[in-house]
């Protein structure tokens, strides 16, 4: 968007191109004709009115107040007083405010009606008095008045449209209630009007903590105009991703930007927020852009650990044996998820992590140790398997590592002996088969059959046979005896 203004002073409608010789493109608009006037211009007397022209370069306002007269002009003598009333933001120009024209003729004018020749007349012929602003002349014979005040614009144009009221008594009864308004308008190649600018604040976010740049912080400001009235105080959001850009405000505005340090939380420490550019007067057609940057450090601590060996085995280990003991921590505010590990001497001498985040919840473990010769482990204990960490250290951030390594007992050997074999041999005496003297043979013929032996013929033989066995088991339980 911009704003110009081309005067062709043409007489029919006409379609123009316009060439913008600083900005890229082109503008076609249609042209319409000044209105002129072709029938009924005579002058039809002033009705009372007022109206205004804002004054763009310097910031006033000149208001217009007409004078109701009828056509013929006032009478000679006739008493006027204008009780001006101005708007909001508007204060008499400090030089030259007021002053008052005066017609007896009239004149064709550019658009070909008749008008009034208006023209200043001295001061000394009417009077201005304060609270309320009052304008006093009298009128001279078949006149026309008008009254011009000046003032001066307090907010530079910032509210855009301004008011100015006026009651006008004319002659002994003649009492008229005017209103008038004005709008400042204004332009530039860059969007802006050449009397206003505008700022944006560009978020950066810097420190090792981690932040998204999604979040959103309030920046407050204020702007007071060149004349010392402030024209806004307000806040508004600003984040890494999305800057903050202001509304426009009139030139040579004095900008002021302040944040609110943000919250520490969790793990994140913030510093004071640091402005590129601070209390500055906005140039017109312009925007200033403002750099704010909010440095988030990653507060941190550290957990210790140490081994502790014990079990019948302990002294089996090597001096230079190390035990890893791992850890793991979840994401959290200001830092990513991560891991690492503590390598354990086997003296029992404490280990201290690096630089962990505060707040984060560490989960704890021990690999397998390694195996030793001759001992078996039976067990690791820790003192705690999970741990936050905090910003001063403590015992509870200290972990102890108990593994148990263990000999298996040794089976004594036994105390019961095998007796050697024995050298004695056992004689069996040899069975006597002579036939006693008491034993008669038996001759059994050939051819005669043989008769069964009596019991008196096998007596003898079975109390011979027991009797060797009786020396035989005697024998026996003896050899026996010596053995044991």
């Amino acid at each position: 968007m911009f704003w110009a203004k081309s005067v062709l002073n043409n007489t029919t409608e006409v379609s123009h191109e316009f060439d913008f010789t600083d900005i890229a493109g082109k503008v076609t608009t249609t042209v319409k004709p000044r209105w002129t006037c072709t029938e009924n211009c005579e002058f039809k007397g002033m009705e009372g009115r007022k109206y205004g022209y804002y004054q763009n370069e310097a910031d006033t306002i000149r208001w217009v107040i007409e004078v109701p007269a009828p056509v013929g002009g006032l009478n000679a003598g006739d008493d006027v007083v204008i009780e001006d009333t101005l708007g909001s933001l508007q204060t008499l120009l400090a030089q030259n405010p007021i002053s008052v024209q005066e017609a007896t003729t009239l004149v064709t004018g550019a658009q070909g009606n008749q008008v009034p020749a208006c023209k200043d007349i001295d001061a000394s012929r009417y009077t201005v008095s304060q609270d309320p602003l009052k304008i006093s002349f009298k009128a001279a014979q078949g006149a026309y008045y008008r009254a011009f005040v000046r003032v001066d614009v307090t907010d530079a144009g910032f509210q855009g449209t301004y008011e100015n009221s006026a009651t006008i008594t004319s002659g002994k009864s003649v009492v008229k209630e005017v209103q008038g308004s004005v709008t400042r308008y204004g332009g530039s190649a860059s969007g802006l009007g050449t009397n206003e600018g505008r700022f944006t604040v560009t978020k950066q976010l810097a420190g090792d903590a981690e932040v998204s740049t999604d979040l959103e912080f309030q920046l407050s400001y204020s702007v007071t105009s060149a004349a010392g009235v402030l024209l806004e105080k307000a806040t508004g959001p600003v984040s890494a991703a999305t800057p903050f850009v202001s509304k426009a405000f009139p030139r040579g505005s004095v900008v002021h930007l302040s944040e609110e340090q943000p919250a520490d939380a969790g793990a994140i420490e913030w510093a004071a927020p640091e402005f590129t550019l601070n209390d500055f007067a906005l140039t017109g057609g312009e925007q200033t852009n403002v750099t704010l940057t909010n440095s988030a450090t990653l507060r941190t601590g550290t957990f210790s650990a140490k081994k502790v060996l014990a079990g019948s085995g302990s002294s089996l280990v090597q001096e230079d044996a190390t035990f890893t003991l791992r850890y793991s921590y979840p994401a959290g505010e200001g830092y990513p998820a991560g891991e690492g590990s503590l390598e354990l001497p086997a003296s029992g001498e404490a280990v201290t992590s690096a630089q962990l985040p505060i707040g984060a919840k560490l989960s704890l473990s021990e690999d397998a140790a390694t195996p030793v010769d001759g001992a078996t482990w039976t067990g690791a204990a820790l003192s705690a398997t999970s741990l936050t960490i905090a910003s001063e250290p403590s015992e509870a951030s200290i972990i102890t590592v108990t593994n148990t390594l263990e000999v298996p007992p040794t089976v004594p050997p036994s105390t019961e002996t095998t007796p050697p074999p024995s050298t004695e041999t056992t004689t069996t005496p040899p069975v006597d088969t002579t036939p006693s003297a008491s034993t008669t043979p038996v001759t059994t013929p050939t051819d005669t059959p043989q008769l069964p032996l009596t019991g008196a013929g096998v007596g003898p033989l079975l109390i011979g046979a027991g009797v060797l066995l009786s020396l035989g088991l005697g024998f026996a339980l003896t050899a026996r005896k010596t053995r044991h």
